[in-house]
């Protein structure tokens, strides 16, 4: 059933070659090549490809195609005419059959053009295959044309999607040196791929570099610097950035106001995120599945069930069709409460709708069951997504493993781990440090370093919790040498260490009466300018027995502006007794009602 409608296409082309070779019979070679050329340009990847093409693409390749045979007809076939064809299957995404109407085309005697080789760049560049968009840029050279905005605005866009922000920023250079003007577009995606890395400096160096152009910042470049504040946590910059994009007379558009409303939601303040929404329905925007998305979202993580039905009700009123991304961001926040009712409903719901379900739902519906430690649903989970020959990625495997290790199921963690690898998903950081954790458990001390050896020659960068995982493992086995030994890799390493880790190995230190070696690592830990706290202090305290000595770390952590967390307070009671409690109170300049503070 799948084939009739290729096969029909085929017979009609077929037979129109055919009453076409006895109408011209003295063009009737030409047109019998170029035709034969077209039908195998439509069928080149066979009947299941194209079938993957929604029935307004097929439709308009049919019509590029016939087109260009009523040119043939005329006789008026040119570099033009390939280009409209060339054209319509790059913005389909078939670079193959592109390039055998290149080919066809330089055969028949007539050379691409600058529109050419951009249609042809920008195929490959929307496909991220960076070794033929910079061949066919020699190409290009090679023929003396010089590349034009779109080529650069093409290359320049497949860097900045691969997140490759040195070579995006060479050829924006290489676009001002050759007399291209950037557009705003161009500065917006930039501003979006540091803000999205991470790199706030380079972020607003660029949008200020926009505005040294005399280029005026749309609403899109304003929303990325306002989600990079956004989540460092930085309300006030945030807000100081929408200030900024009124007052340059820049309309904020829905993105915008989603994107202050999330930061409010984050922080769970309803009445502030809720004002936003009356005021974006104020200024006319109108909210989108996004913004109903963040605020079910804020509401579920609130555990308010009333508002949660209530604002899912009026997204669908509203006519606003959520997209599959709404669905698992609001799934998402089910999920992190663990409220499986709602969850379970929303998923039947997707279903009934016609949506099919990705990775990202059925490791959310995962997670859900993971916060439940419901191993056997997790499970379940995982097969139904076997089921429907959806892939599994390494955030899948990694819940599976975490599940069972949570619960002590240790075998059962192993066992998925080792599926992980069998089924040639690529580890990250997190797997990995998943897999250490696991291997901590036992006390063979090499298959735990092994992993760590398995880690590097994988490529994978361990992070401040790896080497965590390590000092712990070896400060609960008195292993005190090798502790530090893994600080020093650590450190090698160019991850800096936290008051943490350094808390570890201060109580490690302490737990084996080495005091003096405890309060080494402590002078160590401010030197290097970490900050210590009332954790870092409790376990030195614990182990004196001196009251001079106990006065001597409180002087100390005042020095340090540590407070007095009731812990501390109660060791110190219960060490100097009632005199030397009244003793500390008259040199700090403390009453028993004062001195425990917040616990850190």
């Amino acid at each position: 059933q799948l084939n009739k409608e290729n096969i029909k296409d085929y017979n009609r082309n077929s037979s129109n070659v055919n009453r076409n070779n006895q109408n011209y019979s003295n063009t009737s070679n030409h047109n019998n090549n170029t035709f034969q050329s077209h039908r195998n340009a439509f069928h080149i990847r066979g009947t299941a490809t194209h079938l993957n093409l929604k029935k307004e693409d097929k439709a308009a390749i049919q019509n590029a195609c016939r087109a260009f045979e009523r040119k043939q007809h005329k006789k008026m076939v040119d570099t033009m005419a390939y280009n409209k064809v060339i054209h319509t299957f790059g913005r389909l995404g078939l670079v193959e059959e592109s390039l055998l109407w290149v080919d066809k085309m330089k055969s028949e005697g007539h050379p691409p053009n600058i529109v050419t080789y951009s249609t042809v760049i920008h195929s490959f560049a929307k496909k991220q295959r960076e070794r033929d968009v910079l061949e066919w840029v020699e190409k290009l050279q090679e023929q003396k044309l010089r590349p034009d905005k779109y080529i650069f605005t093409s290359v320049l866009s497949m860097y900045i999607k691969m997140n490759k922000p040195q070579k995006a920023s060479d050829w924006f250079q290489r676009m001002q040196n050759n007399g291209v003007k950037a557009t705003v577009e161009a500065f917006s995606s930039l501003i979006g791929m540091h803000a999205r890395l991470g790199n706030d400096d380079e972020a607003i160096m660029w949008f200020y570099r926009m505005k040294e152009a005399n280029v005026k910042p749309n609403a899109y470049a304003y929303c990325d610097l306002i989600n990079m504040h956004i989540k460092q946590g930085s309300t006030n910059e945030c807000l100081r950035w929408f200030v900024a994009m009124q007052e340059d007379g820049v309309p904020a558009n829905v993105k915008v106001y989603t994107s202050v409303i999330n930061m409010y939601a984050k922080l769970g303040y309803e009445q502030e995120a809720m004002a936003w929404f009356d005021k974006m329905q104020q200024a006319g925007e109108k909210p989108d599945d996004a913004t109903y998305g963040v605020i079910i979202s804020m509401y579920a993580q609130l555990e308010r069930d009333h508002q949660v039905v209530r604002y899912m009700r009026r997204m669908y009123e509203s006519g606003c069709r959520p997209t599959l991304k709404t669905h698992n961001v609001i799934l998402n926040g089910f999920a992190k409460l663990g409220q499986e009712k709602y969850a379970v409903a929303l998923v039947e719901k997707m279903q009934r709708d016609g949506f099919e379900m990705d990775v990202v739902t059925y490791n959310t519906m995962m997670k859900l069951f993971v916060k439940l430690k419901q191993d056997e649903k997790v499970v379940e989970w995982y097969e139904q997504m076997r089921k429907y020959k959806i892939k599994p990625d390494v955030i899948t495997y990694t819940m599976l493993v975490d599940v069972h290790a949570k619960l002590g199921h240790f075998r059962s963690a192993r066992y998925w781990m080792k599926t992980m690898v069998d089924d040639e998903i690529p580890a990250d950081t997190h797997a990995f440090n998943m897999m250490i954790k696991l291997m901590s458990k036992s006390r063979n001390t090499k298959r735990v370093e092994q992993v760590f050896a398995t880690m590097q020659e994988r490529g994978v960068q361990p992070d401040r919790a790896t080497f965590a995982i390590y000092i712990d493992y070896f400060a609960r086995r008195r292993r005190y040498d090798k502790a530090a030994e893994w600080l020093d890799r650590m450190r090698e390493a160019g991850v800096e260490a936290n008051v943490v880790i350094y808390s570890t190995l201060v109580k490690a230190l302490c737990r084996s009466n080495q005091i003096e070696a405890a309060r080494t690592c402590l002078k160590k830990m401010i030197a290097d300018g970490i900050e210590p706290n009332a954790c870092t202090y409790s376990p030195i305290l614990s182990s004196l027995h001196d009251k001079d000595e106990m006065m001597e770390v409180l002087r100390e952590m005042a020095s340090n502006n540590v407070c007095i967390t009731q812990h501390v307070w109660n060791q110190l009671k219960h060490a100097c007794g009632d005199e030397g409690v009244k003793a500390i109170e008259r040199e700090f300049s403390l009453r028993s009602s004062q001195a425990p503070q917040h616990p850190f």
